[in-house]
């Protein structure tokens, strides 16, 4: 029995050293997309943040020139209330432009939602441990999952 044990070690050590072999080919796979979706995410985030504050500069400039424009154009006594309506005006879009903001924001995928799924799909695929078993052959067979 002893010779058997010893016959069998080899053949153990090699299928425990394919099997570390592969997962860490797995883990660094699933590395190298989180990286992947990572760095996209900041690219995109970043190209966001500069459209958004491109557009509020140029808006809030805009804005600027236009409120004058109306207010020098009205009468002097209305002036006040030409400035308070404007102001509300400007108030009520910051809001609308805020809820759709935030509304964007809870919509927008979770980030790493490819590496996830990959995970995912691990975990149901090593699942529960099956072992093949094979009575009629003692050795394990080679090229068999």
């Amino acid at each position: 029995m002893a010779r058997r044990d010893r016959a069998e070690a080899p053949p153990l050590l090699h299928s425990l050293r394919q099997l570390g072999a592969t997962a860490l080919g797995m883990l660094q796979t699933r590395l190298s997309i989180a990286g992947v979706e990572l760095e996209e995410e900041l690219q995109r985030a970043l190209g966001m943040l500069v459209m958004a504050l491109t557009g509020l500069l140029f808006v809030a400039l805009a804005l600027v020139v236009l409120t004058f424009l109306v207010v020098f154009a009205t009468a002097e006594s209305e002036r006040i209330l030409v400035m308070g309506v404007l102001s509300a005006l400007y108030l009520a879009i910051a809001i609308f432009f805020g809820m759709r903001l935030n509304s964007a924001l809870t919509r927008r995928p979770p980030m790493f939602a490819a590496t996830l799924a990959e995970l995912a799909k691990d975990r149901a695929a090593l699942g529960p441990a099956r072992v093949a078993q094979n009575p009629i052959a003692d050795e394990p067979t080679e090229g068999t999952p």
